[in-house]
C-alpha cells in the first residue's frame, strides 16, 4: 500500500433502546487513493452508493422487527396475501 493510500471499512451496528446489538452489517469497504485535494473525502457517486447501503440495511432491519412485533400467530392482526379467517 503507497502512503497515499486509506482503506476504511464502514460497519453498522443497529441496537435497541437498551443498547444491545440487534444487527451488524459490513456496509462498504473502501479504498481512497488521494492524488491531489480533488480526491479528498467521497465522491458524489460514492456518497450516494454507500447512503443507498445504508438505507436497505436499515430498513430491512426495521421491517424485520416490525413483523415479528406484529404478526399475530392466530394471522388476524397481519394477514398473509390470501389467508383470511374463516367466518361462519
Amino acid at each position: 500500500m503507497r502512503e497515499e493510500d486509506m482503506r476504511a471499512r464502514l460497519v453498522l451496528h443497529m441496537m435497541d433502546d437498551d443498547g444491545e446489538t440487534i444487527a451488524t452489517e459490513t456496509v462498504a469497504d473502501l479504498a481512497k487513493v488521494t492524488k491531489g485535494a480533488e480526491d479528498l473525502g467521497l465522491s458524489l457517486s460514492e456518497a450516494k452508493t454507500l447512503l443507498a447501503k445504508l438505507q436497505q440495511a436499515i430498513v430491512e432491519t426495521q421491517v424485520e422487527l416490525w413483523l415479528r412485533e406484529n404478526r399475530d400467530l392466530d394471522g388476524c392482526r397481519l394477514r398473509i396475501k390470501g389467508s383470511y379467517p374463516v367466518t361462519p
